[in-house]
């Protein structure tokens, strides 16, 4: 793993060559703990680092440029230190979350000043407290003058009660009454009306009577509990809602799909063929961050399906997974460590000359130290 401090559309970025596998996994806005000491050999950070818990400076993940390239956002601590101690190369350690930690050398490729951090802005604040400050005074009096027109028109009397003009006489009595006795008989004929076209039952007769039992078993629902035996045939299930939410969508993002399909929490076969399909479309990214992260949390059926792609000797394959022995290897003794009963990972690491996880490390050090061995970085 190396590291490099570029820029990128005017803006520094801290950019991982090589990442780890378990980085693939990472989404847009997720943090991961950085540290830049002098040289291998140090101990203590550069001059002036800002530091957190354990040492780490938090920067967010700005994206992932292919399989090969993760890109963090530089914040305005780190570039003043690293200004301040004039660095253009040191050593880089890493932690993602979950705890664990890579090494690698870093450089930086360019002149770095404040202004290429990215969204850092001192000035911002000061012209929102100014434009606040005097947006005050125009609500004060908007409301002074609200209060003294309220006050005006209370203070008004009512104006007088206008004559009716002569000749110009009250309808009687009965003239009323007659027009509220037509305008409940109208409402009456409505409400018989709708009864008659919308709520009426149909009379019962001999035809009908005798034909509602057939009509009820022609839409009675199929898929029943039981209806395999009562009708002697297979009844499919309804389609799940799960398979419609891991569909490739070619007018959804990568995180889009990824979210949706692990919200439905698909079964290993559902997820294995919405991995596959998303990488017979080139879209790799996402095939590749589905394939580690559930590798990772599942082992088994799809950690071993991920090793296919990266065995060398399997004829399973795709443009974009990379053959490669000691990935193929690192993600078989996963498929052990959730299912050691199966031999088709246990053959597969004897054909490729591993040893299985219990081993190749009986106390049970291999697992937080296989990842670290793949990627050829110092922990």
């Amino acid at each position: 793993m190396n590291a490099l401090i570029d820029t990128l559309f005017g803006r520094a970025e801290l950019i991982i060559i090589n990442p780890p596998p378990e980085a693939m996994s990472l989404l847009q806005g997720d943090t991961v703990g950085v540290q830049v000491l002098p040289d291998q050999s140090s101990l203590m950070c550069i001059d002036g680092w800002p530091q957190a818990d354990g040492g780490y400076h938090d920067l967010q993940v700005a994206g992932l440029a292919g399989l090969d390239q993760l890109r963090l956002q530089l914040t305005q601590p780190l570039v003043s230190a690293l200004i301040s101690n004039g660095t253009q190369s040191a050593f880089l350690k890493l932690c993602l979350p979950g705890g664990k930690e890579y090494t690698g050398d870093l450089t930086v490729n360019c002149d770095l000043t404040d202004s290429a951090v990215t969204g850092f802005s001192p000035a911002a604040p000061t012209a929102a407290a100014g434009s606040e400050g005097a947006a005050t005074p125009d609500i004060a009096a908007g409301l002074a003058a609200a209060a003294s027109q309220a006050g005006a028109g209370a203070a008004s009397p009512a104006p007088a009660a206008q004559p009716l003009p002569e000749g110009s006489k009250k309808h009687p009595i009965w003239f009323t009454l007659l027009s509220i006795l037509g305008l409940v008989l109208a409402l009456l004929l409505l409400g018989a009306v709708a009864w008659f076209l919308f709520l009426r039952e149909p009379a019962a007769t001999g035809s009908n009577v005798t034909a509602e039992p057939e009509a009820a078993a022609q839409t009675a629902p199929a898929y029943e509990a039981g209806a395999e035996e009562a009708i002697g045939r297979t009844v499919e299930p309804p389609v799940s809602s799960t398979a419609a939410a891991c569909e490739l969508n070619n007018s959804a993002s990568d995180a889009q799909m990824l979210s949706d399909c692990l919200k439905s929490k698909p079964d290993d076969s559902t997820l294995l063929k919405f991995a596959d399909s998303v990488a017979a479309a080139d879209r790799c990214d996402l095939s590749a961050r589905l394939l580690i992260s559930q590798s990772r949390a599942r082992g088994g059926q799809v950690a071993l399906h991920y090793a296919r792609y990266l065995d060398p000797d399997s004829k399973q394959g795709s443009a974009c997974f990379k053959k490669s022995k000691a990935d193929a290897i690192y993600w078989y003794q996963k498929v052990l460590e959730t299912d050691a009963a199966n031999q088709e990972a246990a053959a597969a690491l004897q054909r490729l000359g591993a040893a299985t996880p219990a081993a190749a490390d009986p106390e049970g050090k291999a697992k937080s130290g296989a990842l670290g061995n793949l990627v050829g970085v110092s922990k």
